[in-house]
C-alpha cells in the first residue's frame, strides 16, 4: 500500500484504504463474483433471444465496464487508484461469423485499448465512416493485424483521501508509471514481470530511462493544463486537482 498509509483504516467497514478481517474481505469477494455471474446470466439470456428472433448470426455485441475493483489488492477497496484492479477491465467483442472471416481470428489481443475507442469500433463494424475529430479508435486493426493500437494512455482519478490531488498515471505497452500530483512521487511497473505491481522500479537505477521516458509522456498530455501540472519540461507537484476521472482501457478480447 505505502503510498496510503497515511490514509488507510484498517477493518474498517466500507473503508477504501485498509486491510479488512478475511471474513469480510470473502465476502467482498463473494458478492462480486455473484454479481459477475449474474451479468453471465444476463449475457447468455441475450443470446438465446437472439437466437430465437434469427438474429444471432448478424449481431455484433461488445462487453465494456466503467471500472473495475481493486478486491483487496494492496490492502485496497472500491476504485480511484490506478492500479490494475481498478484500471484494467474487460473490453469484449463478440463477432458473428461472416464479420470473423473480415477481422481474423478470435482470441485475446494484446492491445491499449479504452472506452472511447467503442464507437469507432461499432461504426467500423457497421460500415459507417468514423467521423472527424473523435479521439478513439477502431480496435479492427488490433485484431486483423495483432499488432499495437497505440503506445500508451494516460488516466488520472482524484484522491480526495491524500487532500484533493490526483493520481495521474502513463500505461505503456510493458510499464505502468504513476505520479502523485500532491507531493510528486513516483512509482513504476513492469506488467510484463509484474503484473500484479508489487515491485516499484522507480528507484531502480537499472530502469531510469524507462522512468523519465514515461515521465516525459505524462509531461505533455498534461502540458497546458488549468492546474499547472508542468512547467518547461518538468512536473510540478502541489497543485489541486479540478478536473473528472479518466480511465485507462486495457486488452481486447476479440
Amino acid at each position: 500500500m505505502g503510498h496510503f498509509d497515511d490514509q488507510r483504516h484498517d477493518y474498517g467497514i466500507g473503508s477504501q484504504f485498509g486491510a479488512q478481517k478475511e471474513t469480510t474481505h470473502q465476502q467482498v469477494k463473494a458478492g462480486y463474483y455473484g454479481s459477475i455471474e449474474f451479468i453471465d446470466h444476463q449475457l447468455n439470456r441475450l443470446q438465446e433471444t437472439l437466437s430465437d428472433h434469427g438474429l444471432l448470426n448478424d449481431t455484433v455485441i461488445l462487453f465494456v465496464s466503467d471500472h473495475g475493483d481493486m478486491m483487496g489488492d494492496h490492502d485496497m477497496y472500491q476504485k480511484s487508484v490506478g492500479y490494475e484492479g481498478s484500471a484494467r477491465i474487460p473490453f469484449v467483442l463478440h463477432l458473428p461469423p461472416r464479420l470473423r472471416e473480415q477481422w481474423g481470428p478470435t482470441g485475446e489481443v494484446d492491445a491499449i485499448v479504452e472506452l472511447r475507442d467503442v464507437m469507432p469500433t461499432l461504426l467500423d463494424l457497421a460500415g459507417v465512416e468514423v467521423p472527424d475529430g473523435v479521439d478513439g479508435l477502431s480496435v479492427r486493426e488490433a485484431i486483423t493485424e495483432r499488432a499495437p493500437l497505440r503506445d500508451h494512455l494516460q488516466g488520472e482519478h482524484t484522491i480526495f483521501a491524500l487532500g484533493n490531488h490526483s493520481m495521474q498515471w502513463i500505461r505503456s505497452q510493458r510499464y505502468k508509471y504513476i505520479w502523485f500530483s500532491g507531493d510528486g512521487h513516483e512509482q513504476l511497473f513492469d506488467l510484463e514481470a509484474d503484473p500484479t505491481e508489487l515491485h516499484d522500479l522507480a528507484v531502480d537505477p537499472d530502469h531510469a530511462d524507462e522512468l523519465a521516458r514515461h515521465r516525459a509522456l505524462l509531461v505533455e498530455h498534461l502540458r497546458g493544463r488549468e492546474e499547472g501540472f508542468v512547467d518547461g519540461d518538468e512536473l510540478v507537484p502541489g497543485r489541486p486537482i479540478r478536473s473528472e476521472a479518466s480511465w485507462v482501457r486495457e486488452h481486447v478480447l476479440a
